[in-house]
């Protein structure tokens, strides 16, 4: 067998399971066959078998998907991959198969606290594709049909393929349709099941290759768990520089930075697959800038990772003056240890926060080499030196830039308006990619001729895979049969990223531009979130029955389908319309908005925006724009910039979407640290304030009147913004955002109403400042306790407000809010302005 035919066995075999639920009978030749025949629990295999000979596979891979439960009833090699398949069952052992049911959300599964009883959310039985909104609340539902339905159309996908079935392609496809459907478990979805058993088979089988082991004879330790990341990625994003010499082109930078470091742990993770010859299902996850790969545990993997290592970071040490770093360590593991992953993966992390104590230690000799070359001059962005043998181009712009961050500007604005990612393998750099990585290329297209390209690059890559931008629909029978008739293997798929970007006739806003698009006051928002204790969840949310690496599979495809898919949707929420694409009835309730140019040379546009709690018509929606640019998303965080008053609305947004995602979980939350600038505040340090207001968030508890005075209980599920750190929800008599955010628009609708002055919201700020403003540690229980403000506050009220029902609704509001009056005062102070 080849790899190919392995790779169409691991992933077949049970793909029964979704047949069989359709209700449709198996092939004659098979429906006879008896369970002692083809072993115990192997009923799906009937249904399996009978796709294969469907398909068109030989007799011996037929037998092998039949018989994997039964492998005694095979010979020879036949038998060694059944037996490496029925080892690989002995992981998911004790389950039983289920009917035509949807899938549990495994986020109504995750308990950190034993007084938690989250609600049980059902997904729709359906398709993956961004239409999907959130789980559904205690709709447990089983319909054959919907299974009929669903398996019809993977049928009629995958013969657009023709007779020679790419495993890769195979691989997408499960994913696409089988990932809203349950396994033999009921929360784990029939795609991560799929694919940790694919990649538990495929190590097992190499490893009874390597070791010379006979199908009756077990492994020890056959698995290696190798688990890393790039490490300083934050400091790599945000130490850069905005001077005026290279403001134009910021924003496409700042992406392209960021996009940069995901194209760079997804080259060292491609890399490393095709070193060790893994499927893409070996790579049981990488995002956030980790990964985790489940390999062969020999002597001559560690050997290769080892030295690949050193490779990646003598070049991170050369290119980057040793700013990143490739951390990585490994875990050896049994079949059965692969079910108590919390207890693998503390050892996983441990020797990575070893690992970090001691980097470039492979690497010394490279460390303190000197630098012959001579420095022209350095970057005005990143302040690398700029090498003489560096091309500059005419261009006034790149006079003052590095090559890294004229290549980050490019990357970010093909980025933008891609709608295929496309990465090869070769052997050697070329003008053809984009970007090239480790023996990775890749080339961003938009419109372009894609067969073309692929055609141009015969001779100089081994390989290609064409992947559609947040589309699933991917399987153009035309575009694979024209890429077919080029020299090397292709295959497609899809994937998901967060790539909203505000853009004007085509070309990508300026930050300035950006800040112009606010009510009130022109500024930036910078906003920063993160899931919080993700890390004690994958560890311990689950009981100790279900902490299995296959549970953890599918949440962690959840989450990135969130942060990578869903939230582009959230993000597009916030818009604007050109002048030419509005009509003028939406006109009439839009506001008019001139944005600067760029360039001296040219002139000011002018867009509209949609006035608060108004909407563009149908039409008009269809030439919008979004007002929201995602620096970066995917893993469990994100850094978002855009104007700051639909930042501080989307952040709620988001919370709020989350939440739903995962069907209001109480252990499930999320942190948000915002920070406001000037236009032409410097970018990289406005996304360390706002990480800054993140961890503030993050270290957010309460003085607890159940608990013994002063200890402090942790809660996370908080938002920083205008030095404020308060949580989402109202907990008690603690007021949270969303509340705060209500008032903060009733005060500004009175002074649009002229019911109340902007002097009399500020004179509030005053009293705050007066009776809270001075203590170092101003905590719940003071805010609580302070009451000296309330006759002036009285006082004020009775002066400044006129209408009574007016004074006497404001009197409740304030003094109910008062202690956190900061956030409602900043925010009509901007808003009005």
């Amino acid at each position: 067998m080849n790899d190919d035919e392995l790779q169409l066995i691991f992933l077949l075999h049970d793909l029964g399971i979704f047949f069989k639920r359709t209700g449709l009978p198996p092939l004659e030749k098979f429906s006879k066959l008896t369970e002692n025949e083809i072993g115990n629990g192997g009923s799906h295999s009937i249904w399996s078998a009978s796709f294969a000979e469907e398909l068109g596979l030989s007799q011996d891979i037929q037998n092998i998907i039949l018989y994997h439960h039964n492998y005694d009833s095979l010979e020879g090699e036949n038998a060694r991959i059944a037996s490496v398949l029925g080892q690989a069952a002995e992981f998911f052992s004790g389950e039983e198969e289920l009917g035509p049911v949807n899938l549990l959300s495994v986020f109504s599964e995750v308990k950190l606290k034993e007084e938690t009883c989250p609600e049980k959310c059902y997904l729709p039985i359906q398709k993956l594709d961004l239409a999907f909104e959130k789980p559904i609340r205690n709709e447990e539902v089983s319909n054959q049909e919907a299974y009929r339905k669903l398996w019809e159309d993977f049928r009629s996908e995958l013969r657009k393929i023709g007779k020679d079935i790419n495993p890769e392609i195979l691989y997408q496809l499960i994913k696409k349709y089988t990932i809203f459907l349950p396994s033999f478990s009921r929360d784990i979805s029939l795609f991560d099941y799929i694919k940790v058993k694919t990649a538990i088979a495929t190590c097992l089988y190499r490893y009874t290759q390597d070791q010379k082991l006979d199908s009756n004879q077990s492994a020890e330790k056959p698995f290696l768990l190798i688990s890393g990341g790039i490490s300083g990625i934050q400091r790599f994003i945000y130490r850069v520089s905005s001077p005026a010499e290279a403001q134009a082109g910021m924003a496409k930078r700042l992406r392209g930075r960021s996009f940069f470091l995901n194209l760079l742990n997804d080259a060292v993770v491609t890399s490393i697959r095709n070193k060790l010859n893994l499927s893409e299902a070996n790579l049981l996850w990488c995002g956030g800038g980790n990964f985790l790969i489940l390999a062969i545990n020999t002597d001559e993997t560690k050997e290769k990772i080892k030295d690949f290592q050193k490779e990646v970071n003598k070049y991170l040490m050369g290119e980057f003056n040793a700013e990143l770093f490739l951390n990585y360590t490994w875990e050896q593991a049994e079949v059965s240890e692969l079910n108590d992953f919390s207890r693998l993966n503390g050892k996983l992390n441990q020797k990575l926060d070893e690992n970090k104590k001691q980097k470039f230690v492979e690497n010394l000799e490279d460390l303190f080499l000197e630098d012959k070359e001579d420095t022209f001059k350095t970057c005005s962005v990143c302040a690398s030196p700029i090498k003489e043998k560096e091309t500059l181009s005419e261009e006034i712009e790149k006079e003052t830039l590095c090559e890294d961050c004229n290549e980050h500007t490019e990357i970010g604005r093909k980025i933008a308006h891609a709608k295929y990612y496309i990465k090869l393998i070769s052997e050697k750099k070329s003008d053809k990619f984009d970007v090239f990585l480790f023996g990775v290329g890749y080339r961003f297209l938009r419109n372009e001729n894609v067969a073309g390209y692929i055609r141009s690059i015969s001779g100089i890559s081994k390989s290609a895979q064409v992947l559609k931008i947040n589309d699933t629909d991917f399987m153009d029978a035309e575009l694979i049969k024209r890429c077919s008739e080029s020299d090397i293997s292709v295959s497609f798929g899809f994937m998901f990223m967060a790539n909203t970007v505000p853009k004007h006739e085509d070309n990508i806003l300026s930050f300035t531009n950006m800040a112009e698009l606010s009510r009130g006051a022109d500024k930036l928002g910078i906003l920063k979130m993160d899931v919080d204790n993700l890390g004690k969840i994958f560890s311990g949310g689950f009981n100790k029955k279900s902490t299995g690496i296959t549970r953890i599979s599918t949440m962690s495809s959840m989450l990135d389908f969130y942060f990578s898919g869903i939230l582009n949707r959230v993000c597009e929420r916030n818009y604007f319309l050109d002048e030419v694409d509005i009509c003028e009835n939406c006109k009439k309730e839009a506001i008019k908005i001139i944005l600067s140019p760029e360039n001296e040379n040219e002139a000011s546009e002018i867009v509209y925006r949609m006035k608060d709690e108004k909407h563009a018509c149908n039409l008009c929606l269809e030439k919008k724009s979004p007002a929201i640019y995602v620096n970066y998303a995917g893993g469990d965080d994100l850094l978002i910039i855009g104007p700051w008053d639909l930042i501080i609305q989307l952040a709620k947004d988001i919370r709020e979407t989350f939440k739903d995602f995962t069907c209001q979980n109480p252990d499930i939350n999320i942190s948000a640290g915002i920070s406001i600038i000037n236009k032409k505040f410097p970018i990289g340090r406005a996304a360390l304030l706002a990480d800054e207001a993140l961890q503030k968030s993050k270290n957010n508890g309460s003085y607890c009147r159940f608990k013994e005075e002063g200890k402090k209980e942790e809660r996370k599920d908080s938002i920083s913004v205008f030095g404020e750190t308060v949580y989402w929800e109202s907990r008690e008599d603690l007021k949270g955002f969303y509340e705060l955010l209500d008032f903060s628009n009733d005060l500004e609708k009175l002074i649009e109403n002229k019911q109340i002055s902007k002097s009399f919201v500020y004179s509030l700020l005053k009293m705050w400042n007066s009776n809270f403003g001075y203590d170092k540690e101003l905590n719940e229980k003071a805010r609580r306790e302070k009451k000296a403000y309330v006759p002036y506050l009285k006082y004020q009220l009775a002066r400044n407000v006129r209408e009574k029902a007016v004074r006497e609704d404001l009197d409740k509001k304030v003094l109910k809010n008062f202690p956190w009056i900061k956030i409602p005062v900043s925010w009509v102070s901007l808003k009005t302005r």
